[in-house]
């Protein structure tokens, strides 16, 4: 379907008031669509859908606290907070998962002293903000449209930062919704933008992201580049929560290389770090990652210690792709050790939230998981 047929047909649905409908047209085709390939009239059509929609509030997964990136099929979360004279966008997490509490990046729109220019500026702040809210309330096809409609916006007025700003955005959308390759490709366009601007901070803050999705890819030697250019920049900016997110990393990393005892003492050194900051999110995220690791070790004890202290606190904190991902653990342990029954029922509850969520690849794993 061409994209003219596309916004008849979006149109024509929301003239009926089915605007579920309309986005779900849109959903579908841009689940097929590179970034480049959807046009702003598209994009603000879907954009006015979603609006309208909203007008008639139907129940939404809510999150309980705001999360930056994507671990382990997880999403990526980059919080924004508008300030007087443009939209101040720090690329920062006090997450439900790796929390940085420090803002990492001023992402500052620029503003020209025309009236037009000061309404653009005022459309893309718009977007990119709603782009984040619904990222935090686990609503990542309608925060893509809105990250959509920011990216054209953005490449309409020649504005760089808000270009890198909106590639940014796309990309944790595509991660958390289990599309890779899309997402390392949104990625690398914003950190390219940052790179030519010497933007230092925002660079080392994509790099890790980039790093730790080239380690899910499985693109080992780029991982390893990145991670360590993140982790060097970090280090000379005195960024303790970017460090424990390049050590959480790089652990990853080394796990996947074989070198299980270099991973444990990355996760040792990472925990200690996020007590010194009292990051009680981060600490259970690491919990988890250290549960996991312990599985592969050997130490199923202990294993199991780290990661149920982990599901409970984020069963407290209500976060369903935490849950979830911390149910998988789990399964996977009790599958290790013969309880197909509970690790089958732990896995089915994970697919409960990963449906919800509109997790491809956590629905995939969970479902393999529940037979």
């Amino acid at each position: 379907m061409n994209q003219q047929l596309l916004r008849a047909k979006m149109r024509q649905h929301m003239a009926d008031e089915k605007y579920d409908l309309a986005i779900e047209d849109f959903h579908r085709y841009a689940e097929h669509s590179s970034i480049e390939q959807v046009d702003e009239e598209t994009a603000a059509l879907a954009s006015e859908a979603i609006t309208k929609r909203q007008l008639r509030p139907v129940p939404h997964v809510q999150v309980a606290s705001p999360m930056r990136r994507k671990r382990n099929a997880l999403p990526v979360v980059f919080v924004s907070t508008l300030v007087a004279g443009g939209a101040l966008f720090a690329m920062r997490s006090s997450q439900s998962v790796h929390p940085l509490a420090q803002p990492h990046a001023a992402i500052v729109t620029e503003t020209a002293p025309t009236e037009v220019a000061s309404t653009a500026a005022a459309s893309l702040d718009s977007c990119l903000s709603k782009s984040d809210s619904l990222y935090q309330s686990a609503n990542y096809q309608e925060s893509k449209v809105q990250a959509l409609q920011a990216l054209q916006l953005a490449k309409t007025a020649n504005n760089r930062r808000g270009i890198a700003t909106a590639y940014a955005f796309l990309g944790r959308n595509e991660h958390s919704l289990g599309r890779l390759q899309a997402a390392r490709d949104a990625y690398v366009l914003s950190l390219d933008i940052y790179k030519q601007d010497g933007i230092e901070l925002s660079t080392a803050f994509t790099q890790e992201i980039l790093g730790g999705l080239d380690v899910q890819l499985g693109n080992l030697k780029e991982a390893e580049q990145e991670l360590q250019q993140s982790l060097a920049t970090r280090t000379k900016h005195a960024d303790g929560p970017g460090i424990i997110e390049c050590q959480r990393d790089l652990a990853d990393l080394a796990e996947k290389q074989g070198e299980l005892q270099k991973a444990e003492q990355y996760l040792v050194t990472a925990r200690a770090g996020a007590s010194r900051e009292y990051k009680p999110d981060m600490e259970a995220a690491i919990d988890g990652q250290m549960g996991e690791l312990q599985v592969k070790m050997g130490n199923r004890g202990e294993a199991r210690r780290l990661l149920q202290s982990s599901l409970t606190y984020w069963r407290t904190n209500k976060h369903p792709h935490w849950i979830a991902a911390t149910e998988m653990k789990l399964s996977r342990l009790e599958m290790a050790e013969g309880n197909r029954a509970e690790s089958a029922s732990l896995a089915a509850d994970a697919l409960s939230y990963f449906t919800r969520l509109g997790d491809a690849q956590g629905i995939a794993a969970a479902t393999a998981l529940s037979k």
